[in-house]
């Protein structure tokens, strides 16, 4: 996800059970995530910091 202030972050949506970019379907499922939200204005709510440091976040597409 690009930053308003500039920079990219690695996010986790809340509560969407994906696989991993590495498992089967990872590669088709980032696809669709970034179709629906690509190029979009959201408003972010983190819900958590997981344990490998990232957010966990809900998503809400302007």
């Amino acid at each position: 996800m690009r930053r308003s202030a500039g920079g990219e972050v690695t996010i986790r949506l809340h509560g969407v059970d994906a696989p991993e970019s590495s498992q089967s379907y990872g590669t088709a499922a980032t696809r669709a995530a970034r179709r629906y939200v690509g190029g979009k204005d959201v408003r972010v709510t983190v819900e958590e910091i997981g344990h490998y440091g990232r957010a966990v976040v809900r998503l809400e597409v302007k």
